[in-house]
């Protein structure tokens, strides 16, 4: 791809045998880190490039893993709260 890994984008090659749960279980982290970042909120994260070359090894999904992955992650967004507990809505 065009771009190297940075303070902006993020890359992470998706392991194990379930793709969207792999997903699901740390987008939230990737998401905090780049609200808290420099330049607030502004990031990508890439699924499916190795992190340690940048070679893309891409990400399996059904329509019905894509569906479902883009419902679950937008609700676990919705999840994060600022430290004074104040949803980011």
């Amino acid at each position: 791809i065009h771009v190297d890994e940075s303070l902006y984008y993020e890359f992470k090659e998706v392991k194990g045998n379930n793709p969207p749960r792999a997903i699901i279980d740390i987008v939230d982290q990737y998401a905090v880190s780049f609200l808290n970042s420099y330049r607030q909120g502004i990031g990508r994260i890439y699924w499916g490039i190795r992190d340690d070359d940048g070679i893309v090894v891409g990400v399996r999904l059904n329509h019905k893993e894509r569906d479902e992955l883009r419902r679950l992650i937008t609700e676990k967004l919705y999840q994060i709260q600022k430290n004074d507990g104040v949803s980011i809505k």
